[in-house]
């Protein structure tokens, strides 16, 4: 069986029904986070801070968090949010936005693996394809477009006619998720060089790719001079100075230590990862990458291309994984290089090695079978209740509260339980776990660990200390206090390290009650839920 011609057109309902199976996936798996108003990735905040305040023309539109917000996104990501901000609020937005991605990356896995395949059964591995990648596609924030990008690059590359669509894709790999880019043009260029190999010829007909790879380097340069320039972020911390950091180690706020482990170690856990529901048979998972090499072969002539692509995918990414841990953190973090990448990679190999049975008996019912196994597969993998959202529904009257809050209120908090009040109370806070994301950065890092030093210690003050607490709301001029009773008692800081172990150290041999935050009077807090106090700092210092 030859591969389909890449020319061929397709049936012009192909497309308006993949659309309507879009629509439909997106409903019954995204139905957890449609649910609840206050429902939606952890991450959003950090990055839709800046569209926040600009939507709602919030006066606190200028302040540090927010404006670096918005610095640090991508240009490309960054002019569409702005865009579709105009017609939507940034919540639907993060919500909403998933649609298009999943339509992408069914879109171009259908048009990826129709070559190879049946219909029937190229639908069904893209969908299992855009499934996988669901967790890091919720919240439609620039790493959502990671898939869809390297989709759309290898897609045009299978097809070897389309040189300048490969540059327009690496140009927008730069635009909206910069490590695309790096994978792509490995990619692209291991690509090339096979050919150049091959036929003993300089390929110029690639040059419209390299012309959008240079581009594309060249825009990736200017947007991390951008950031560096920026009065909120500054130069890197070196490797040798993040070793040394508690930020970065475990229970940091990110484990760059982790990945120092030995590759072996890490290639596996990516790798089962992929596809593979934690808690499972592990040796599933290198049988399945076995078939997929094995059927490769044995199909060699038909899947030619798509196996070469395999293959060269995965070297470039583990290349790119090895020198990214060598240049923390220049190029990110580098576990992204694997986590996200090896999703889509996977889900085709686990096509592949699944499909195996449809070689030996070509039959429409065979494809059929196959394709319901592979969905069937999918559910098995993840399910509705498992797509990855925070239910902010479970702190709902705490944000209500706060959204009643004049505008210009500051809060302080625990650094958990404050993430997502900017998001959805439009208040802004003096620090939040979220909020605390680019520390590798020096002005940025500056800014951020005394504000969440001072909030430990505030809310680690003893019992006859209220001075101190006092000190802390006139240094940051905080308006109000959320105070969170039973983490308090339990000795739980709701943040991440060294503030963490200080907090703990601070209060260690103390009894349950022993903190002055506890020590406020009923007659001045507000009872939320039975969970949480609010307090005016005003009617605090007149105590």
């Amino acid at each position: 069986m030859k591969p389909r011609n890449p020319h061929s057109t397709p049936s012009p309902w192909l497309w308006p029904l993949l659309a309507l199976l879009c629509v439909a996936y997106f409903l019954y798996y995204y139905q957890q986070v449609l649910a609840h108003p206050y429902r939606f990735n952890d991450d959003v905040v950090q990055h839709y801070l800046w569209l926040v305040t600009v939507h709602y023309d919030i006066p606190w539109a200028d302040d540090f968090l927010a404006r670096s917000s918005a610095i640090i996104q991508p240009w490309g990501f960054r002019s569409l949010l702005g865009t579709l901000a105009i017609f939507f609020d940034p919540v639907a937005i993060s919500r909403y936005g998933v649609l298009l991605i999943i339509g992408l990356n069914v879109g171009f896995g259908t048009a990826i693996l129709r070559r190879y395949y049946p219909l029937v059964l190229a639908v069904a591995g893209a969908f299992l394809v855009a499934h996988i990648s669901l967790t890091m596609t919720v919240g439609f924030l620039a790493r959502s477009f990671c898939v869809p990008l390297l989709l759309g690059f290898t897609y045009f590359l299978l097809r070897g006619d389309r040189p300048r669509t490969l540059g327009v894709c690496l140009v927008l790999s730069a635009l909206f998720y910069p490590p695309a880019l790096l994978i792509n043009a490995g990619v692209g260029g291991l690509w090339w060089l096979s050919e150049w190999v091959q036929t003993r010829k300089v390929p110029l007909r690639w040059w419209p790719a390299f012309a959008g790879g240079l581009v594309g380097l060249f825009i990736a340069w200017l947007q991390s001079r951008q950031i560096a320039a920026a009065a909120e972020f500054g130069e890197m911390f070196s490797a040798s100075e993040i070793a040394a950091m508690p930020e970065f180690r475990s229970g940091g706020r990110v484990d760059f230590r982790s990945l120092t482990d030995q590759p072996s170690i890490r290639y596996y856990r990516y790798f089962l990862g992929s596809f593979l529901p934690p808690g499972r048979d592990y040796y599933f998972a290198y049988l399945v990458m076995l078939l997929a090499l094995g059927v490769s072969w044995w199909q060699r002539s038909v899947l030619g291309r798509l196996g070469g692509w395999l293959v060269t995918f995965g070297v470039v990414t583990v290349l790119l994984y090895e020198i990214a841990k060598q240049f923390i953190p220049m190029f990110f973090l580098p576990d992204r290089y694997l986590v996200y990448p090896w999703r889509p990679w996977a889900a085709i190999g686990f096509v592949v090695a699944l499909s195996g049975p449809y070689w030996w008996r070509k039959k429409k019912w065979m494809s059929i079978l196959l394709a319901v196994g592979i969905l069937a597969y999918g559910h098995y993998f993840k399910n509705p209740t498992q797509v990855g959202h925070v239910k902010g529904d479970q702190v709902a009257p705490l944000f209500e509260a706060l959204q009643a809050l004049p505008d210009t209120a500051m809060i302080a908090g625990p650094p958990q339980l404050m993430n997502h009040v900017p998001m959805v109370s439009h208040r802004t806070v003096l620090i939040s776990n979220e909020s605390a994301h680019a520390l590798y950065f020096r002005r940025y890092y500056d800014y951020v660990t005394p504000r969440l030093a001072d909030l430990t210690a505030a809310y680690a003050a003893p019992g006859d200390s209220l001075n101190q607490v006092l000190d802390f709301v006139d240094k940051y001029e905080i308006d109000y206090l959320v105070i969170q009773p039973d983490a308090l008692q339990k000795r739980n800081s709701r943040t991440f390290d060294p503030h963490a172990k200080d907090f703990t150290r601070r209060t260690e041999g103390r009894s349950p009650g022993d903190y002055a935050l506890l020590q406020i009077p009923d007659s001045i807090k507000t009872v939320i839920q039975e969970k949480y106090w609010l307090v005016r700092t005003r009617d605090l210092t007149q105590q």
